[in-house]
């Protein structure tokens, strides 16, 4: 038997769930079954589905034959399971590659936990949004559960036993919410974690069910809460947190506002990627003698710390394609014969859902033109050459989505420093030229 059913409720995803799949059936992890159905979809989705399980046996479809909606294809899917744990996979989401041998080790690793979760990077069709952390521990996420969801339902791994013992989803909130009636279920006799890093992309879309169904969304969830309100002693902000979200939906909101504010306060844009991404193959370009922790050290100057010399002018570099699943270029691209060149193959290098963390010289900076080695210069929009939608972007095939990108003072000087935090900098860039000395860019390999 299988240690891992992962399950996929579809309806109407043919846009979408071709790489749904994919990021499942490419999982470190192998050893699972995995479940889809279709919820009487009137688009191509089933088409899509069959194509997938008739070139992969891991893969069961079934089809409804009346739609259930969501909550009753859930049950479904969780009565065809064979495994002992069940790990939710939307038709719109993108796990990334280790999400499954992550929980899973987790929950065989940590007796009297039942569900397990991850950060969520939030993105839409134009690209990264931002990150939505959750708490670790199981004491912070108990705080939680009467502000917002302290778990995310489409990155959750459960023990299949949880449901065995409080049963499956309620069809009393099959307009929303059902996720967090079943966590609350599950934590009075499990304990709950999330794990600390991006385990899956959480495809924000403004036509989706949560969408259109915002309102009931929000009425369902305060009436779970209330239930459980004996059960989990909820804070007095707690209570007042509530008291004011219900006198929230007499305002004249739009769905799609509210939506937005939530994510403006919910979600993050970090200075520190490092820390919401865990990387197992990492490349240290120009490293010098500070290399980045763990990562392979690459230069042209054989220095202690360096593990591979070579010239940084010349192509390929001695490792083979899809070899990394990050790379750091920090204050090396300035120095390179040829930009372009480099940027293709650090393309090569990176794996299907590599990052790039790059930081050059900003042009108007006096370190850019100090170093008489400065073969390149740089501004915030350099980057864009190398991504979908740019009108130049026919100099090379290779394409980048930009995550994140922040012009930054580097000095050592406290004032100095202080430039980092003023309100609207990006504005400040056309009046002060000399404000920034440097640009650091995220940048993941499509």
């Amino acid at each position: 038997m299988v240690k891992v059913s992962v399950l996929m409720p579809a309806y109407n995803a043919e846009k979408y769930i071709g790489e749904a799949i994919e990021s499942i059936l490419n999982q470190t992890f192998k050893d699972f079954e995995f479940i889809i159905v279709d919820d009487c979809s009137v688009d191509s989705t089933w088409s899509i589905v069959k194509k997938y399980a008739s070139t992969d046996q891991r893969i069961r479809a079934y089809k409804n034959e009346k739609n259930l909606g969501v909550v009753g294809t859930r049950n479904k899917l969780i009565s065809l399971s064979l495994s002992s744990y069940v790990a939710w996979q939307d038709a719109d989401d993108v796990s990334l590659p280790r999400r499954i041998e992550k929980e899973l080790s987790f929950l065989e690793e940590n007796e009297g936990f039942g569900v397990v979760g991850g950060f969520l990077e939030i993105f839409n069709g134009a690209g990264f949004i931002g990150i939505r952390d959750y708490p670790e521990s199981d004491d912070k996420i108990r705080k939680m559960f009467f502000k917002c969801s302290p778990v995310s339902q489409p990155v959750a791994m459960i023990k299949k036993e949880c449901f065995e013992k409080v049963g499956n989803f309620n069809p009393k909130y099959s307009s929303g919410a059902e996720d967090l009636d079943i966590f609350f279920r599950i934590g009075q006799f499990y304990k709950i974690a999330n794990i600390q890093e991006v385990l899956l992309k959480y495809r924000e879309d403004y036509n989706s069910t949560t969408f259109r169904n915002l309102k009931r969304l929000e009425l369902n969830t305060l009436k779970i809460r209330f239930e459980y309100f004996k059960g989990y002693g909820p804070s007095f902000s707690d209570l007042l947190y509530n008291f004011f979200h219900l006198l929230s939906l007499c305002l004249p909101i739009s769905s799609k506002k509210k939506l937005k504010l939530f994510s403006y306060f919910r979600n993050k844009n970090p200075l520190s990627f490092e820390k919401y991404y865990s990387h197992e193959k990492m490349l240290d370009i120009g490293c010098g003698r500070n290399k980045t922790v763990g990562a392979t050290g690459l230069d042209i100057v054989n220095l202690p710390g360096v593990d591979v010399v070579h010239d940084l002018n010349i192509y390929p570099y001695p490792f083979p394609d899809n070899h990394f699943d990050a790379i750091h270029a920090n204050m090396v691209l300035e120095h390179l014969d040829d930009f372009v060149g480099a940027m293709k193959e650090m393309h090569r290098l990176l794996d299907s859902h590599g990052i790039l963390y790059v930081k050059v010289p900003y042009f108007s900076s006096l370190s850019a033109f100090i170093d008489p080695t400065h073969k390149n210069f740089f501004t915030e929009k350099t980057f864009l050459y190398f991504t979908d939608g740019h009108n130049l972007s026919y100099y090379t095939d290779i394409r980048f989505e930009i995550m994140f990108l922040e012009l930054r003072n580097n000095s050592s000087s406290f004032l100095e420093k202080c430039r980092n935090i003023i309100p609207f900098k990006k504005y400040l860039k056309f009046f002060f030229l000399n404000m920034y000395d440097s640009i650091f860019v995220v940048l993941r390999k499509k």
